[in-house]
């Protein structure tokens, strides 16, 4: 799966337009903390090329509760990876002292057969 996706495909995706294997991929790539600023930029131009004035065939009100919806799961998806980073970081920062506190002794121990 690629590593990148496009605006188009971020388009597509918000307006529920795609394939279920451009949604999983999509899935896929915020929930491994991908660069979310593709989504504003789609979300920036749509809004852009909106019409101040909305459209009669469209509810609003529908539009913003499903925005907020994507915008809470988006959020949602990027807490539990900033979750699982620090996860991560605090389980190596443990390895990472236990290797000094294991050089510190070992040098110490050398120090001390040396003389």
């Amino acid at each position: 799966m690629d590593t990148h996706i496009t605006k188009e495909l971020v388009e597509k995706y918000l307006q529920g337009n795609c394939t279920p294997q451009e949604k999983a991929q999509v899935e896929t790539y915020i929930q491994k903390g991908g660069d979310l600023s593709v989504f504003e930029t789609a979300l920036e131009e749509e809004w852009t090329h909106t019409d101040d004035q909305p459209s009669a065939d469209i509810d609003t009100e529908d539009s913003l509760q499903k925005f907020k919806a994507k915008r809470q799961q988006l959020d949602l998806v990027s807490d539990t990876t900033k979750q699982a980073f620090q996860f991560y970081l605090h389980r190596y920062k443990l390895l990472w002292i236990t290797a000094l506190f294991l050089i510190i002794i070992s040098v110490l121990f050398l120090g001390y057969i040396k003389y």
